[in-house]
């Protein structure tokens, strides 16, 4: 087992890196994205992304997802 990222991940601390096993170069990092129609309405583009923006900085999810970050 090994994780993906170029350095080790603070919530697995004995998990090594694909490098650190011999696979050098080997890095995935995984991006997301959200769509909509060329037609949407700014209105609701803004709510979504508003509502977006305060979802990503709740102080729970961002603690959630610190033990899955380098």
């Amino acid at each position: 087992m090994a994780v993906t990222g170029a350095k080790r991940l603070a919530g697995l601390p004995d998990v090594p890196t694909f490098e650190e096993v011999g696979f050098a170069n080997f890095h995935y990092n995984a991006w997301f994205a959200i769509l909509a129609p060329a037609a949407t309405p700014t209105a609701i583009v803004d709510k979504v992304s508003h509502d977006i923006a305060d979802v990503l900085t709740a102080p729970d999810l961002k603690a959630g997802f610190a033990p899955l970050t380098g």
